[in-house]
């Protein structure tokens, strides 16, 4: 019974995410004639690699989402479990919801419901894929 309120509870705000971020994408130009295409070149040459973790985390309190928001700032994934939080007060989960939202526009990343009790939140090279039936 719980976790299907908390389920509602973050799809509720995490779907403000989308409605607010939608906005029509700049269109890019064709490339012209004149202009050389650049040479086949690797990727791992072209790019710098930078690890990028996939972290899975436990929020048990609001005093924990510091580390959250270092680890997305760092670049990493963050797939955090909120059943505990939700089980000690309602309006700590929507405090918390709403702070990783604010973290991931400030960072160009995503955020996204994964079930009942889970988001999870990305930087900004890494976007969720949503079905859009």
């Amino acid at each position: 019974m719980a976790s299907a309120n908390l389920g509602k509870v973050i799809e509720k705000i995490v779907g403000r995410v989308k409605k607010e971020e939608e906005r029509p994408k700049e269109e890019t130009t064709p490339e012209t004639a004149a202009e050389p295409m650049p040479e086949h070149v690797p990727v791992q040459t072209t790019l710098q690699a930078k690890q990028v973790y996939i972290k899975s985390t436990v929020l048990n309190s609001l005093e924990e989402l510091e580390n959250i928001v270092a680890e997305l700032e760092s670049g990493n994934i963050v797939i955090i479990r909120l059943t505990p939080l939700f089980d000690v007060d309602l309006d700590d989960v929507r405090r918390a919801v709403k702070k990783l939202k604010k973290v991931a526009q400030k960072i160009d990343g995503d955020i996204a419901s994964l079930g009942e009790d889970r988001i999870i939140v990305t930087p900004s090279n890494i976007k969720v894929w949503r079905d859009k039936s």
